[in-house]
C-alpha cells in the first residue's frame, strides 16, 4: 500500500482541540514505518485516520493515489490489521476470540504471540468478561495473536508490545518481522523495534518534527535520544 497524507489536520469534535496539525508524509509500497512520540503526541489518532475510525478535519489522505474516501470502509479495513493498545474480548471461546471472523489457524497465531502457556488451557475454554480469567500478560498475548490470524497488506501495532516482558516482546516482534509480504507501521517507545524500521516519523504535540532513520533521530531529536538512553543505550539495530 502506498499512503500519502497531504496537509492533514484533525480537531477533536467534542473539545475542539487540535490533535494533529499539517501532517505531510508518504509511505512507499513495501516500506515499514515506525511512529515515535511522547504520550498525547497524536500517534494513535494518526492511525485512526488511516482506518477511518475518525475523519480528517482538513487535508487529504491518499491510498495508492486515490482519495481514501474512494474506498468502502469495509474493504479498506479488510486490508489493514490494526492491533490496538487495549485488549478487547468477546464472552466466547478462546478460539473465537483469536479467530474473530477469520479462519486461519488460531493455535499457530497464539504460538507466534508467545502464548504457549495459554494454549495449554485449550482453545475451547470460555473467556470471561473483559478477559478476567486470564492474567494481564496473557490478555495482551491473546490480543497480539490477532496480528497473525488476519493476512492483510498492512499491519499496524499501536504500542501493542508494551505490556510484555522483553524476552516475549522480542519473540513476538521477530515473528511480526518475518512476514516480508506485509507492510508494517509500528507505534512504539522501544528503540529495538523502531531501529528495524525503514523510516521513523517523530511526532510532538500533534505535529511532525522529524522523519528519518533511528540513527538520524538519535543524533537530531532530544526525546528520541533520551528514551534510548533510558532504555540502556547500546548499539541500534541498523
Amino acid at each position: 500500500i502506498e499512503i500519502r497524507f497531504d496537509n492533514v489536520s484533525f480537531s477533536d469534535p467534542l473539545s475542539g482541540r487540535m490533535v494533529l496539525k499539517n501532517i505531510n508524509f508518504t509511505i512507499n509500497k513495501n516500506e515499514n514505518i515506525g511512529i515515535f512520540g511522547l504520550t498525547g503526541s497524536g500517534k494513535s489518532s494518526l492511525m485512526h485516520l488511516l482506518t477511518r475510525h475518525i475523519e480528517a478535519t482538513t487535508g487529504q489522505i491518499y491510498i495508492n493515489n486515490h482519495k481514501i474516501e474512494a474506498y468502502d470502509t469495509k474493504s479498506l479495513r479488510s486490508e489493514i490489521n490494526f492491533v490496538s493498545q487495549e485488549p478487547l474480548f468477546l464472552e466466547k471461546t478462546l478460539r473465537e476470540n483469536i479467530q474473530m471472523s477469520y479462519k486461519l489457524n488460531p493455535e499457530n497465531a497464539l504460538l507466534q504471540a508467545g502464548g504457549d502457556d495459554i494454549l495449554a488451557k485449550g482453545l475451547d475454554v470460555n473467556v470471561a468478561a473483559f478477559g478476567s480469567n486470564f492474567s494481564g500478560g496473557q490478555r495482551q498475548r491473546i490480543h497480539l495473536s490477532r496480528a497473525f490470524v488476519k493476512r492483510t497488506s498492512l499491519l499496524i501495532l499501536d504500542d501493542s508490545l508494551g505490556g510484555l516482558d522483553n524476552q516475549t516482546a522480542n519473540l513476538v516482534f521477530d515473528n511480526v518481522m518475518k512476514s516480508k509480504q506485509q507492510q508494517k507501521i509500528i507505534i512504539s517507545q522501544k528503540f529495538k523495534e523502531l531501529s528495524r524500521m525503514d523510516c521513523i516519523i517523530c511526532l510532538e504535540e500533534g505535529q511532525i518534527v522529524d522523519i528519518g532513520t533511528a540513527d538520524h533521530l538519535l543524533k537530531n531529536n532530544k526525546n528520541f535520544a533520551l528514551m534510548f538512553e533510558l532504555q540502556g543505550g547500546g548499539d541500534l539495530e541498523l
